[in-house]
């Protein structure tokens, strides 16, 4: 398993922040998943009314 960093895209879309452009001033959640396409999965089910908006997934 690898861990990856991923950040929710909707919470920056509208907002004129720094995670707007830079995903390290993002809040990111800590994920375990053999890929990148399986950590998508993961946070599509913690918050799937944030799916159409998309997530940002980083290795750590």
């Amino acid at each position: 398993m690898t861990e990856f960093r991923c950040t929710r895209n909707a919470l920056y879309v509208t907002a004129s922040c720094l995670g707007n452009q830079d995903t390290s001033s993002r809040q990111g959640y800590y994920v375990f998943a053999t890929s990148e396409l399986e950590a998508l999965k993961i946070m599509s089910a913690m918050f799937p009314e944030e799916a159409k908006a998309g997530f940002t997934v980083e290795l750590k």
